[in-house]
This record gives C-alpha cells, sequence and structure tokens, in this order.
C-alpha cells in the first residue's frame, strides 16, 4: 500500500496547509502501548486501517465517543467525534486539537470538512416528543435541540416568536443538570406544551409541576439520547432541511437566510 496517495477529497490540494492549534495533548506514556495500531500492516487496505485505527482511539479514549477515523497521508489522520475533529500521528505519539486552514484561499477546511461529517437526513428526525410552531403557508421547517435554562436558547426563541416565514420544531433537551430536567419534564407533560415552552423561555413563567404518576418522561430522554447521537455538543443547535446545522444564539437574520436557500 503506498501510504504516500493523499486519499482524502479534501486533501487533494494538500500541498501547502498547516494546522492552527489550539491545544497540543501529548500522552506518551498513556498512549505508547496502542501506538503500533497506527502503523499499517502489508498489504493492508485503507478502509481496514482506518477500522483499525478507530477501534484502537475509541478503546483508549472512549469519552471521545469516536465516529469515524480518516488516513489523510502517509502520517496524519482524521479523527471525527460527533462535535469536533482531531488530527492524530499515525505513531500514535500526539495528537492535535485544532483548526485546518488553507494557506491558498485561507478556508476553514476543519468546518468545511465538519460540515459534511455533522450532516444528518431532516427527514428522519422524529417529530415524537418535539414542540412544533407552524407558520401559515410556510414550507421549510427548522429543528432547534434546545436547553430551557440555557441563556442563549432563550435568546434565540425570543427572535424565533417574532418571525413568520418558517416552521419551528423544537427539541428539549436537559443539557444542563437536573433542574433542566424537571423544567423538560414539566413542560413536556403539559396539556400545552408550545406555549409552556415559550412561557418559560420569554416570560420566565415557570410550567405547572407535573404529576408524576401520571407524567412518563420517556420521549424526553429519548431526545437527549438523539442528541448525543447526532453530535449535538451545545445549545441552542439548529438543523436545516439541507441537512446541515448551525451552533449558538445566531441572528435572526443568519437563521432566515439558512432556512430559505
Amino acid at each position: 500500500m503506498n501510504n504516500s496517495k493523499v486519499i482524502h477529497p479534501m486533501e487533494t490540494k494538500r500541498t501547502r496547509w498547516f494546522l492552527i492549534a489550539t491545544g497540543l495533548l501529548v500522552a506518551a506514556a498513556l498512549i505508547a502501548p496502542w501506538a503500533s495500531a497506527f502503523q499499517p500492516k502489508e498489504g493492508e487496505t485503507i478502509t481496514a486501517l482506518e477500522s483499525r485505527l478507530r477501534e484502537a482511539m475509541a478503546a483508549k479514549f472512549p469519552q471521545a465517543k469516536v465516529r469515524s477515523v480518516t488516513v489523510l497521508d502517509a502520517d496524519l489522520v482524521e479523527v471525527f467525534t460527533g462535535d469536533q475533529l482531531l488530527y492524530a500521528h499515525k505513531s500514535g505519539k500526539w495528537f492535535i486539537r485544532g483548526q485546518q486552514y488553507s494557506t491558498e484561499t485561507g478556508a476553514n477546511l476543519s468546518m468545511q470538512r465538519l460540515e459534511v461529517l455533522q450532516k444528518v437526513d431532516f427527514k428522519s428526525l422524529p417529530t415524537k416528543g418535539a414542540i412544533e410552531y407552524h407558520v401559515p403557508g410556510a414550507t421549510r421547517t427548522v429543528a432547534i435541540f434546545s436547553d430551557p435554562r440555557c441563556g442563549f436558547c432563550k435568546r434565540l426563541e425570543a427572535e424565533l416568536a417574532k418571525q413568520s416565514e418558517f416552521n419551528v420544531r423544537v427539541y428539549p433537551i436537559a443539557m444542563l443538570g437536573p433542574e433542566s430536567r424537571k423544567v423538560v419534564r414539566d413542560i413536556s407533560c403539559s396539556p400545552q406544551a408550545s406555549i409552556a415552552w415559550r412561557k418559560y423561555l420569554i416570560d420566565n413563567i415557570p410550567p405547572p409541576a407535573s404529576d408524576d404518576a401520571k407524567c412518563d418522561a420517556k420521549d424526553a430522554d429519548n431526545l437527549l439520547s438523539l442528541s448525543r447521537e447526532l453530535g449535538v455538543g451545545g445549545t441552542p443547535t439548529l438543523f436545516f432541511e439541507d441537512g446541515t446545522r448551525m451552533v449558538g444564539a445566531l441572528p435572526i437574520d443568519q437563521v432566515r437566510q439558512r432556512a430559505l436557500r
């Protein structure tokens, strides 16, 4: 196998590039026992090597939830953890957590790559447990994973409540601990969850306490599990019909532009 060959589509113009690292993590003592896993075996295919590297990374760093490992060139591999990219040397002696930029165009190649890797099948996103706001005549929908106690989520919700161009589907999730879980539970079990949600986020009016005997929190728990499967690392995280995502309390004009394109 010729390991000097650039095999990733994004790497066809990698003659000049650099990594701007936000953090360099060196753990030679810990990584040494599995460093040999990064060495290609004679006659091994790229697919087999990547599969083996993924197993090695996942075994050593289970908290990283490795989704994929892609060989970029003779020395470098890309590790996708759902919400970020890491770059590791195939010796296994170090890896970098940072952004990769093109010196030719200045483009953030890591962000471009993440957009591809994080794409979802929008139509496959469930509606069960979601809170939906329908706008008459609107043909597009934006799905949002939101924690009710998240300040950025509250700011975005206030803007979304004013717009009249696209539908909004909210997935209430409790990322900020037990208090968020109680609020999510109470809102989800409210007879008018869509009203209770915006009253809490926009007007800071708590929902009525739910009856534990009558309220099933399974949907809320399922949505939290779904968010983890999708690599949602923070709230709000927005998904658009083209499968792409955006994170944070973005200006409503930016959300509108992406939603309607």
